[in-house]
């Protein structure tokens, strides 16, 4: 590999290494969180940036327009993004030594609570027809939003008479070297019919324009109900995999099942998402003698 100059060349030569390695949600997921590091340095050499101008990058990308500040998720992503080019540089010997110092990352966001029957039926209520049917898919399937987005009428595919979403492109891939099976139920399989009607290609799940849904365009649409209807901030829509799982494990009692349902390689993931049924743990309690 040539010598890197610029970060222009770092950029471009480590989202090759990405595109090469990874999967296209993890290449466009790295491409977004450098591409406003790409635009405040693009000609400059990336081994003569001081860390106070690393410090002052982070300093203003960490905040919207309006001065509040982003989400601590957001924060994080940008950081291992540059974290990441950074280690990429040194051990492909491009850097000798770090541009900037390790840096504190904001914890992540935890999910405490579900929606309760209240908001869910105003979310419903307000939804769109297209909305309502990929938002109930995903409390019914427990997918993440990308995967139902990225879902085909083709990946739709019949096992001994029950019908299953087979996806090879998912986040955990790479990790456990198998596809993402998503078994198709008769109430998910409703919705999914629904959806479908006549067509015979495409996604299984179209917005309202007729156009296919992206995990930040479900976000979005999820984020302007949520507004529209004055419900509390931390209500996202990634709740739905964190409803799913806490149902199937309330009914199960199986902690592996729980997992495979929600497509994770580790339980130690899967009890973050299984929240308390306060109800459940009073009638446990009133167990004891």
């Amino acid at each position: 590999m040539a010598k890197l100059q610029t970060v222009q060349e770092f950029v471009t030569a480590y989202l090759k290494h990405v595109k090469a390695g990874m999967s296209p949600s993890t290449l466009k997921t790295y491409t977004k969180n450098l591409k406003p590091f790409l635009e405040r340095f693009h000609n400059r050499c990336f081994s003569d940036l001081e860390p106070f101008e690393i410090e002052e990058y982070f300093d203003q990308v960490k905040l919207k327009q309006d001065g509040s500040e982003k989400a601590p998720d957001t924060i994080r992503l940008l950081m291992t993004a540059f974290e990441n080019l950074q280690k990429w540089g040194i051990e492909n010997k491009q850097l000798q030594e770090r541009v900037a110092p390790r840096m504190k990352k904001p914890k992540g966001r935890r999910r405490e609570r579900l929606p309760n029957e209240r908001e869910r039926e105003l979310l419903l209520r307000a939804a769109s027809p297209a909305f309502r049917l990929v938002y109930k898919a995903l409390r019914q399937s427990g997918c993440r939003p990308n995967e139902m987005a990225r879902a085909m009428i083709a990946d739709l595919v019949t096992f001994d008479d029950s019908r299953m979403v087979v996806l090879s492109d998912h986040k955990t891939a790479k990790k456990t070297g198998e596809a993402r099976r998503i078994p198709v139920g008769e109430k998910l399989g409703a919705l999914i019919d629904a959806s479908i009607g006549d067509r015979t290609e495409g996604p299984l799940f179209l917005s309202p324009r007729g156009s296919p849904w992206t995990a930040a365009t479900l976000s979005k649409t999820f984020y302007r109900l949520r507004k529209r209807l004055n419900l509390a901030d931390d209500l996202v829509l990634y709740l739905t995999r964190h409803e799913h799982a806490t149902q199937v494990y309330s009914k199960t009692k199986d902690i592996h099942a729980t997992a495979r349902a929600l497509g994770h390689s580790s339980i130690q993931t899967t009890q973050r998402y299984v929240k308390d049924n306060v109800e459940e743990l009073t009638t446990n309690q009133d167990c004891v003698e």
